[in-house]
């Protein structure tokens, strides 16, 4: 008796998938550049989604002023910038990039800092390319939290957490997401450290109310997530 093969279904909604981060410590110039970033394989709805973390060194802060994509200018979606002993800047961005498996992308900010990151996300499998909604927070006492984040059904979001101020590394941990990455950098020049974590989380429900946080030990802290569908 003749048994056809039937073949798994596609997987719904979209797919995310973290490519990579750079960071600098010691001492952070205003462009950061990761040259020849992964961006995994060639799509035609391809979007890179990019989060950028910098500590200044001083009680003020630095902002992203430009994110370029193989020196095509990104969608910054929004940024959150707090100040303690030390000022921090989270950003985020993206650009739909069709072609490809490497994409050298830079940072552009106001000016030089302590220490920076640069992180690279992916999306494939968008009903649009349009960010639906991004939400921040940020604190220098309390663990910093939001719970009004805008997700349609079957959607994606990718957040970006990070602390300073602390002394030495000090734990994180995340809630609302699925860390992707986690690093404790020191920056030469004044001995501080700068954290940052990422995630992600996929086939969310549809809410005006999804909910992010985190926990760390450092005294400066912000966040900020984004959601696609």
């Amino acid at each position: 008796m003749f048994s056809p093969t039937v073949s798994a279904p596609p997987p719904s909604g979209p797919v995310v998938t973290y490519q990579g981060t750079i960071d600098s410590g010691g001492s952070a110039g205003n462009d950061q550049i990761y040259t020849n970033a992964p961006i995994g394989a060639a799509d035609a709805n391809r979007l890179v989604v990019v989060v950028a973390v910098m500590r200044r060194g001083a009680a003020a802060t630095r902002s992203l002023s430009g994110v370029t994509f193989a020196g095509t200018p990104g969608t910054i979606h929004d940024q959150i910038a707090v100040i303690g002993t030390n000022g921090l800047t989270i950003g985020m961005a993206s650009l739909v990039v069709p072609t490809g498996t490497t994409c050298t992308i830079a940072t552009d900010w106001s000016n030089a800092g302590a220490s920076a990151s640069l992180s690279v996300y992916t999306i494939t499998g968008l009903a649009s390319t349009t960010i639906v909604d991004v939400k921040k927070a940020s604190s220098t006492s309390a663990d910093p939290s939001l719970a009004n984040l805008t997700t349609n059904a079957s959607g994606a979001v990718i957040a970006c957490f990070a602390g300073c101020d602390g002394t030495g590394a000090q734990p994180m941990s995340l809630s609302g997401v699925t860390e992707d990455y986690d690093d404790d950098i020191q920056a030469g020049v004044d001995s501080r450290w700068l954290q940052i974590a990422m995630g992600h989380a996929t086939g969310v429900a549809s809410t005006s109310t999804y909910a992010l946080g985190m926990t760390c030990g450092h005294t400066t802290k912000a966040l900020i997530g984004g959601s696609w569908a």
